[in-house]
C-alpha cells in the first residue's frame, strides 16, 4: 500500500456536520445580506450545493457548477457575489473553529502515517474553497502542505459519492486506487471507494450510515485509527 486518504468532516475534523452546517449557513447568510435576503440564502445554498454534487460535467469544475445555479436562485450575478464570498471565507469562516471543541487525534493520525513513509490526500467532499478546507485542517493541527492532494471545489470536478471523484483523485496524483487505502466516516460516500479497489476504514467516530450496513475493510475510532497506522507495514 502507498497511500491513505481521509476524508475531513467527522474523520479528521471532529464535527458533527449538521451542528456544523447550521452555524456556517447562519453566518454566510447574514455576512452576504446585502447582496441575498438573508432568510432565503440558506436553501438557496444548499439547494445550490445538491446541483453541485450532481454535476457530472468534466468540463466544470464544482465551483462553476455552484456558481451557475446559485447565480440563477438568487439573482446576482457570480461576478458581484465570489467577492465577497472569498473575503468570508478567508477572514469570518476561519472563526467557526471556536465552536467546535478538538479532540486532538488528528495530529497523531497523520503523524502516524507519515512516520510510515504513505502519500497522503485530504479527500474531503470537495463543496467549498480551499481557504475554508485548509482552515478546517488548521482547526485539528495540520498543515496542507503535508498532503499530496487537498480535494477543493476550484479544481475538483465531481462530488461524493461518485466513483469519479475518487478516479479523479487518483489521476491527479498518480496513484492506483488499489494501493490505496480511504478513510471516512460515511458508509456511503467513503466506503463506495472499495468499488475501485480500495481498501476502506470506517471511522466510528460521528459515524454517518445512512440506516445502511458498514461495509469496509476495517472500522474503528479515531484513537484505535492512530493504533491501526501503527501497525500498517512501512509503504511501499
Amino acid at each position: 500500500m502507498k497511500a491513505l486518504w481521509f476524508d475531513l468532516d467527522g474523520t479528521l475534523l471532529p464535527v458533527d456536520l449538521d451542528f456544523f452546517m447550521e452555524h456556517y449557513l447562519h453566518d454566510i447568510s447574514a455576512y452576504a445580506k446585502d447582496l441575498v435576503d438573508p432568510k432565503a440564502a440558506p436553501e438557496m445554498i444548499m439547494r445550490s450545493t445538491y446541483a453541485m454534487i450532481g454535476n457530472m460535467d468534466p468540463a466544470v469544475t464544482n465551483e462553476a457548477a455552484f456558481a451557475a445555479d446559485f447565480e440563477k436562485r438568487s439573482g446576482c450575478a457570480w461576478t458581484r457575489l465570489k467577492p465577497l464570498f472569498d473575503v468570508y471565507y478567508r477572514d469570518e469562516f476561519p472563526k467557526l473553529g471556536t465552536r467546535i471543541e478538538m479532540d486532538g487525534w488528528a495530529e497523531r493520525i497523520v503523524a502516524a502515517a507519515k512516520a510510515k513513509g504513505y502519500k497522503l490526500v485530504v479527500a474531503t467532499n470537495p463543496l467549498f474553497p480551499r481557504d475554508a478546507i485548509e482552515a478546517r485542517l488548521h482547526w485539528v493541527g495540520l498543515d496542507p502542505a503535508d498532503f499530496l492532494l487537498v480535494t477543493t471545489y476550484e479544481v475538483m470536478h465531481f462530488c461524493k459519492p461518485h466513483l469519479a471523484y475518487y478516479e479523479e483523485i487518483a489521476s491527479m496524483t498518480g496513484l492506483c486506487p488499489a494501493d490505496c487505502m480511504m478513510i471516512g466516516n460515511d458508509n456511503r460516500e467513503d466506503m463506495v471507494a472499495s468499488k475501485l479497489g480500495m481498501k476502506t476504514y470506517f471511522v466510528t467516530n460521528n459515524a454517518i450510515t445512512h440506516g445502511e450496513p458498514i461495509r469496509a475493510d476495517h472500522e474503528g475510532s479515531r484513537e484505535e485509527l492512530v493504533a491501526f497506522i501503527e501497525a500498517l507495514p512501512m509503504a511501499d
